[in-house]
């Protein structure tokens, strides 16, 4: 193997976001019930040694953040003298003290180029580039947690049937893909988003039809396009169908749709 380059630390423009491996565990006393947040300044401590993006999170203030994206959230870290790299062939690995791969982003076939840097966008997406800088060949938002950012979509790769969903921690202090996944469907033909049981299948939430300007069922939704200028976007395609927004306002709420650990929806700032 042949690295290229070590990423201990990026931080993405205007510091919204940040990627980090962190540290050994300490008393999380600042969560809070409706998400993950921690201080800015007092670093999250799951004690695992995970990779995450943080999200500065604005409308609730400049000293709060959130957990938006974790790496290797099966597969912890045992300590923190873990480093993240990035090879020649344009692989990201997450190794441990021993130089043994933890977790790896795979190999990319999006382009023959080849890969030259990592970069944490403003956006959030943490992406590994090509020569020409414009080619996206591993990207964080095909691989989402438990939050859906701008730009993210969810639903279903119609040609080779995967999919990009939110899927849910196991608790509020282990990272790990939990039992319920929210994803965009085709129910008769017509897109929604439904939450649902990974294990049996069994549908916990659904948001209605979508109307070609909302969801029936989150009425909700038409105060934040009128208040935060959000454009919501559903594509039914012979190659996919998904669901997206953007945020054309700085400083909008990001959508979150929390799970409990029952499947319970708990929304922070839902906008589908």
């Amino acid at each position: 193997m042949s690295i290229r380059k070590r990423l201990d630390h990026l931080i993405g423009l205007h510091i919204v976001f940040s990627l980090f491996i962190f540290g050994p565990a300490t008393p999380v006393s600042d969560m809070i019930a409706t998400g993950i947040y921690h201080r800015w300044r007092q670093y999250p401590s799951l004690g695992r040694g995970l990779i995450h993006a943080w999200l500065l999170l604005p409308t609730w203030g400049a000293d709060e953040a959130a957990i938006c994206w974790v790496a290797n959230r099966d597969h912890p870290l045992n300590d923190t003298s873990g480093v993240l790299v990035l090879t020649t062939l344009g692989t990201l690995l997450l190794l441990d003290g021993s130089n043994n791969s933890v977790w790896s982003s795979g190999c990319s076939t999006r382009s023959s180029s080849p890969a030259t840097s990592a970069r944490l966008l403003e956006s959030g997406n943490f992406v590994v580039q090509g020569q020409d800088d414009s080619t996206f060949q591993w990207q964080s938002f095909d691989y989402s947690s438990n939050v859906l950012l701008p730009g993210m979509k969810i639903g279903k790769n119609l040609w080779n049937g995967d999919g990009w969903y939110l899927s849910w921690w196991r608790s509020a202090t282990d990272p790990g893909m939990g039992s319920y996944r929210y994803i965009t469907e085709l129910g008769g033909g017509t897109p929604e988003n439904v939450m649902r049981n990974s294990n049996d299948g069994t549908k916990r939430y659904r948001t209605g039809p979508w109307n070609g300007e909302r969801f029936d069922g989150v009425p909700e939704m038409a105060s934040f396009a009128t208040n935060f200028s959000y454009h919501y976007q559903v594509t039914v395609s012979p190659s996919e169908a998904t669901y997206s927004y953007t945020a054309k306002q700085p400083g909008a709420p990001y959508s979150q749709v929390k799970l409990g650990e029952a499947g319970r929806s708990d929304p922070a700032a839902r906008v589908g």
